[in-house]
């Protein structure tokens, strides 16, 4: 998709998917799916604001090994 993230990016993002689980696997559902929206919608922005072109494009998603 043309779009890579820094190191420091990738903590942040794998920080932010952890307390997501934690939620998750403390079954406080409601808890994580607000986490969740929350998440998908700052994602979003950030794609839209830094890399406009990107969120209109398709994702093929390939089955490698099949």
């Amino acid at each position: 998709m043309g779009v890579q993230f820094t190191k420091s990016a990738r903590r942040s993002v794998l920080s932010v998917h952890e307390a997501i689980y934690r939620t998750i696997e403390s079954r406080r559902s409601d808890e994580a799916e607000a986490a969740m929206k929350h998440h998908m919608r700052e994602t979003a922005a950030y794609f839209e604001e830094k890399f406009p072109n990107v969120m209109d494009q398709v994702v093929a998603w390939e089955l490698h090994g099949r």
